[in-house]
């Protein structure tokens, strides 16, 4: 248990290092590319996304269920299938594409997609296949080999970017260069495992390609849903808008780096306890770690929530440039979604094996979220958009806690650590009220952003302390964690 707590740690911060790499992509080209060719920027990468998610329908997914279950000496044969079958998927995204570009166009209300057509289905094609790497190595439980892969990867595709738009080749070359990085990657994944694999001796790869498919398709089609849910906002507001006011948009409207890391973790470190649990008939083990998931994450997300709020103005202006001066007020909507992103109560669902109950509670938030986003676009503008995303998200929670303890014949209500939630929202707005005054000082935006930031976390963890807001585990977990960063 403590080796995989270590891994976890060390993935997690892993992870944080190339999130936050990935990020600083944002401030360097708002400074490079004007909105309108951000906007189109932030176009391509909603395409890609959309795409990456449809056409794989859940094969990557695959490997890391067959992998662990089929002879080892099949095992690189079966990925080199599959990263080809990949490969021929994304083959038909670039037809689908180059087809479709004159609609892309239009839909994204956007003529200069159609050009771009070309740059669409490359990333595509190769964000497909690269997008499998961390899948495939903690499949072979070699979570140490992603640890360093994925900060590497991050440095590689910020090159690619960066070193085209100094040489003042504009969007095209940002392009390009994320598609000669995501091909040297590619061809190193792909030829690294025929290699592989014409080392392992002849025969069946282990897994029959129907096997393989009924495995992925229910999986793919959650994921298309989840992806089309999270993403709805921006697809009504692309479409609505001009690419220059979409980028606007999009620089308020974004998920900071931990969001989406801390979850994620929660997901793998939590899965294989709860089907142990529901297997032996351990409900209440299951509430008892569902409970405390939650009060942590809160623990987290709730003081960085109630800071971004505070510090919003210095800190898009300071990150995105006076230029997205209007992206503020979306941002301190925005991220109020971190207040109902902090239940992770999918994976009751994936532990119990029924998947369905949070397939209808998906398909629910893209038809809500498609009317809601809709009607408050239209009735107050962009800043709709994003409220309409904090309404879905909590609506989509609430359901979720419900449906979750139904599936566990349990009071939903026990799934939550309602008190402890007030009194960590509570906890931290006030001490963001207490440090409202800094961010009226005449200093420079770094400055105001290191100040106020640094009497939040001193205020909030002295009062978390005081309070007992952290629990001795917690110290305990904190410690560790720590001690693994400046190990040497």
């Amino acid at each position: 248990m403590k080796r995989t707590s270590d891994q976890a740690a060390i993935l997690f911060i892993s992870k944080a290092l190339t999130a936050g790499l990935l990020f600083a992509l944002g401030p360097i080209l708002v400074r490079k590319l004007d909105q309108a060719q951000y906007g189109t920027f932030l176009q391509i990468n909603l395409i890609t996304s959309l795409f990456v998610a449809i056409l794989p329908c859940g094969i990557p997914q695959a490997i890391s269920f067959f992998v662990p279950r089929i002879d080892p000496s099949k095992h690189f044969r079966f990925v080199t299938r599959t990263l080809t079958a990949l490969f021929l998927l994304g083959s038909v995204g670039v037809v689908v594409i180059w087809a479709g570009k004159n609609y892309i166009g239009q839909w994204m209300n956007n003529p200069q997609l159609v050009t771009l057509a070309p740059y669409i289905g490359a990333l595509i094609i190769v964000t497909i296949l690269i997008d499998t790497t961390e899948t495939i190595f903690l499949a072979y439980n070699r979570s140490g080999v992603v640890g360093i892969v994925l900060p590497i990867k991050a440095i590689a595709r910020v090159v690619g970017v960066v070193l085209p738009l100094q040489l003042e080749r504009g969007l095209t070359g940002a392009l390009e260069g994320l598609i000669i990085v995501g091909i040297a990657e590619s061809l190193i994944l792909y030829g690294y495992h025929v290699v592989r694999s014409s080392e392992e001796a002849s025969g069946p790869s282990g897994v029959s390609i129907a096997e393989q498919l009924r495995y992925a398709f229910p999986v793919g089609i959650i994921m298309i849903v989840g992806i089309l849910g999270s993403s709805i906002d921006k697809f009504i507001v692309s479409s609505m808008f001009t690419p220059a006011q979409y980028a606007l948009y999009a620089r308020g409207a974004f998920e900071l780096p931990l969001v989406g890391i801390l979850p994620g973790m929660l997901f793998d470190l939590l899965l294989p306890k709860f089907s142990q649990y529901l297997h032996e008939g351990g409900k209440g083990e299951v509430l008892r770690l569902t409970s405390e998931a939650i009060r942590r994450t809160a623990l987290a997300f709730y003081p960085i929530c109630a800071l971004c709020v505070v510090l919003a103005d210095p800190l898009i202006t300071f990150l995105f440039t006076d230029a997205y001066t209007a992206s503020v007020p979306i941002f301190q909507v925005y991220v109020l979604l971190m207040l109902f992103q902090v239940a992770p109560l999918q994976i009751i669902f994936r532990a119990t094996g029924n998947n369905f109950p949070y397939l209808r509670v998906t398909l629910l938030r893209i038809v809500l979220g498609a009317a809601l986003t809709t009607g408050l676009l239209k009735l107050i503008g962009p800043i709709g958009a994003a409220l309409a995303v904090v309404i879905i998200q909590a609506i989509v929670t609430l359901l979720c806690c419900v449906l979750a303890g139904h599936e566990l014949n349990e009071p939903w209500k026990q799934l939550v650590p309602w008190n402890d939630l007030a009194r960590t929202f509570v906890l931290s707005a006030c001490i963001a009220v207490m440090i409202l005054p800094i961010t009226w000082l005449t200093l420079p935006k770094w400055a105001i952003l290191i100040l106020g930031g640094g009497v939040f976390s001193l205020l909030f963890i002295f009062f978390a302390f005081y309070l007992r807001r952290i629990s001795e585990m917690d110290k305990e977990i904190l410690t560790r964690w720590a001690a693994l960063v400046v190990r040497p």
